[in-house]
């Protein structure tokens, strides 16, 4: 019947099959027993990342032909993240259950509407928020964000305490990074809006085998470079949790889910494990 049948325990017909013994649920029990989160010092983590350029650029191809007309990768919108990255966030949001989602750099619109979709279908009441300096989204795009209560926001996302300190935003928080500007200044405008233990933040694309310009893939590799785009993002990252590795850890079940800093992003998924300092720098004043 094409299907290869297992031998009998015993090499007998009729036996039960030795697999048949193993008993999942045991198996998931035994998980159980194992139930904290792993988290890592940042100065304690290589640099190195399991996935080779030539993985990242195959990547790539999957990205960007979510931009091609008709092929719009979530409800009509561009979905500018990949697989791997979809999965990860996924296992946080389950984990995490964010109270808010801050989206930074909404492009077409579409990872937004992916975040709160995937809330919803967690049956999770989270507020989702946007932000980009300029809108680019499609009408239909906004008029699904308007549907599903998607809060929309054009500002400098470095700049954004002005325009989210009067938002009800509740706890936990996701702040995930896709718009490429400087970590440093970032972190420290969500740590004054009020960042605090147990709330994430991920920066994206610190793959240092990222392309430099959209397009790129492994269908050119000749017209392939990743010479500056990510070396530059990951540098200022570095140096900015560098500073903060006391107050965030990196959350290695998600980092290392598919190997060692397996992902498009490199020791990039912290969590804060510290209390907020009222009145120190970067942090919410009483």
């Amino acid at each position: 019947n094409g299907v290869l049948e297992p031998e009998a325990q015993d090499g007998k017909a009729g036996k039960t099959p030795a697999f048949d013994h193993n008993d999942y649920n045991s198996h998931l029990r035994e998980l159980e027993q194992d139930p904290d989160i792993h988290l890592q010092d940042l100065r304690e983590r290589s640099w190195d990342s399991v996935l080779s350029k030539e993985f990242i650029m195959r990547m790539h191809n999957g990205i960007y032909a979510n931009e091609k007309k008709g092929s719009r990768s979530w409800r009509g919108a561009v979905l500018m993240k990949d697989s791997i990255s979809l999965a990860n966030y996924q296992r946080l949001l389950q984990r995490l259950k964010p109270g808010t989602i801050f989206d930074l750099g909404t492009a077409g619109g579409g990872s937004a509407l992916w975040f709160a979709d995937q809330c919803r279908a967690l049956r999770l009441n989270t507020k989702v928020i946007t932000l980009d300096i300029v809108d680019m989204r499609a009408a239909e795009v906004k008029q699904l964000h308007q549907d599903e209560g998607i809060e929309f926001v054009i500002c400098d996302v470095t700049k954004a305490f002005g325009q989210l300190k009067t938002l009800h935003l509740p706890k936990p928080w996701l702040v995930s990074d896709d718009c490429h500007v400087d970590s440093k200044k970032l972190i420290a405008e969500f740590e004054k809006l009020g960042m605090d233990q147990g709330d994430y933040i991920l920066f994206e694309d610190t793959h240092l085998a990222t392309a430099d310009e959209c397009g790129m893939n492994a269908d050119k590799p000749e017209e392939y470079t990743c010479d500056h785009f990510a070396i530059g993002k990951q540098t200022v990252m570095k140096n900015a949790m560098m500073e903060r590795a006391d107050d965030y850890k990196i959350d290695t079940d998600i980092q290392d889910c598919y190997g060692y800093n397996g992902a498009r992003y490199v020791n990039s998924v912290f969590v804060r494990v510290t209390k907020a300092v009222p009145g120190a720098i970067g942090e919410p004043q009483p």
